[in-house]
């Protein structure tokens, strides 16, 4: 009984699993294209940020995100005007997965210097599942080690041209859902099909143990 209603779950919770990541990733990237760069376009007004990836100490070394952005991002800050050098908002997902509260603190690692950095909460992002750590770009600048207006990424919900040479890679968010689309459509199938085996095998040893 125990391993047929193991089935069932599985059966009914794998495929809105993967819908529910595909719209959370959505909601999480807020613009159309993120352009990763080694050094400043020239004549080129778009948004800028510094996005980078760090190591949580105390959570076995575990992988979060760093973004860094100006007051008129599309990633909104709360108590962004009252932030000082040490304190950060943090997503909702990263704050559920390990339990971490507004006031705690936090020590994270920049992998490229080996810097290790003591963080404390001021708030947390409701709705964004993802690992994610806000703050202002002079704020990560400041903690990671480098100049105040330091940047390693473009923000942009237009096609942006680039030089091949400083462009290092880019995100973009339709290309993003897309794959996870495609995936759906190419493994519905096996979802559906885990579904109906799983009730069909519930209710045969269900029918056997009456």
């Amino acid at each position: 009984v125990f391993l047929a209603n193991l089935l069932l779950l599985f059966g009914l919770v794998i495929k809105p699993i993967f819908m529910n990541y595909t719209d959370n990733m959505s909601d999480t990237i807020k613009y159309a294209h993120v352009y990763f760069v080694r050094t400043e376009e020239p004549n080129l007004d778009v948004e800028k940020a510094t996005l980078l990836k760090a190591e949580l100490i105390d959570e076995d070394d575990k992988e979060v995100d760093l973004y860094g952005v100006d007051a008129h991002s599309h990633y909104a800050i709360p108590h962004r005007d009252t932030l000082e050098k040490d304190e950060i908002v943090i997503s909702h997902g990263l704050a559920r997965r390990f339990s971490y509260d507004v006031g705690d603190e936090l020590t994270i690692r920049e992998p490229f210097r080996q810097r290790e950095v003591r963080l404390k909460i001021k708030d947390i992002l409701p709705e964004n599942t993802a690992f994610q750590i806000f703050t202002t770009r002079a704020y990560l600048n400041e903690i990671v080690g480098e100049y105040a207006d330091f940047f390693n990424a473009y923000l942009s919900d237009e096609n942006l041209t680039l030089s091949k040479d400083n462009l290092v890679t880019e995100l973009d968010k339709e290309r993003v859902a897309n794959y996870t689309r495609h995936f759906l459509n190419s493994f519905g199938v096996v979802f559906d099909m885990l579904f109906y085996v799983g009730i069909a095998f519930y209710i045969i040893i269900v029918s056997m143990m009456t």
